[in-house]
């Protein structure tokens, strides 16, 4: 796995065998985590994920809440808080509506109570 920081892009996506993350968020290690979740989830066959990622949106929101459990438990590691209700919108958001708002609470606070049972 290469890992390459740049100012070309503002979000980060991998692809493998790379990982490519906006240099903003070179020292944000629970943004790595997200995008390697996303490249261990490729596996041997990368050009099937994307095309299987970008056609179809339960995948796609398979995959985004997976590798968002993944960013949350770093997160909840490295810092003091959580937003649910920023987590919320980069779902809604960034992701050609796959979920809605009110649905990305209710799956942003399922992963915390998953993630906190985990912690006791």
């Amino acid at each position: 796995m290469k890992v390459i920081y740049t100012s070309l892009i503002n979000r980060g996506f991998s692809f493998n065998p790379c990982i490519i993350i906006p240099i903003w968020a070179k020292d944000d290690s629970a943004y790595l985590e997200h995008e390697k979740t996303h490249y261990g989830r490729q596996s041997v066959f990368p050009v099937m994920w994307v095309i299987q990622y970008f056609s179809d949106k339960k995948f796609r929101l398979q995959e985004e809440l997976l590798a968002y459990k993944a960013e949350i438990k770093e997160r909840m590691r490295t810092e003091r808080g959580i937003s649910i209700h920023g987590y919320a919108r980069s779902l809604f958001s960034l992701y050609w509506g796959m979920i809605s708002y009110d649905d990305a609470i209710v799956e942003i606070v399922s992963i915390l109570k998953e993630l906190n049972r985990g912690l006791t």
